[in-house]
């Protein structure tokens, strides 16, 4: 089965779906703060850019929030994300609902979280933060999404 491109009220219901499927962006502080309740979508989405070498990277994260036409992505700084934190970078972003949803994403925005001890032990990083150990900075990206398609059929699950 090959990929649709979506548009009008098909856009409008992915983009619903995506949103009722987004998952965490909380930092650790967050989540330990009273009042705190985890989202209760546990889906994953696979982050794909290219290497100046020419390359393909992709990164299974958690932290992923759609919102209309943009989709925030937390990721440790790693070969796929470094693709991505230029203003004007593009990608695809895999997320599975209903359907196998494919977003071609373009970066609008970045900001990035060095890492400090002090930073990590206040709970500035993201819940699932992975880069304590190599003391890796975080990135929280913001993509406008340029093109959504969808298909019933992908090797990712």
């Amino acid at each position: 089965m090959t990929r649709t491109d979506l548009s009008g009220s098909d856009y409008d219901a992915a983009i619903s779906e995506l949103e009722s499927l987004s998952n965490d962006l909380a930092t650790k502080a967050d989540s330990e703060a009273e009042g705190y309740t985890a989202p209760e979508s546990t889906t994953f989405a696979e982050v794909i850019s290219v290497s100046p070498d020419g390359y393909p990277s992709m990164s299974t994260i958690h932290a992923w929030k759609v919102d209309g036409d943009t989709i925030t992505v937390v990721m440790t700084d790693g070969r796929t994300i470094s693709n991505l934190i230029n203003v004007g970078d593009r990608g695809t972003i895999l997320i599975h609902g209903s359907s196998y949803y494919v977003l071609h994403v373009e970066t609008s925005d970045v900001k990035t979280l060095e890492y400090s001890d002090d930073a990590h032990n206040n709970g500035e990083f993201n819940v699932d933060y992975s880069g304590a150990d190599r003391q890796a900075p975080e990135y929280t990206v913001t993509f406008k999404i340029n093109e959504l398609e969808s298909t019933q059929v992908y090797m990712f699950d």
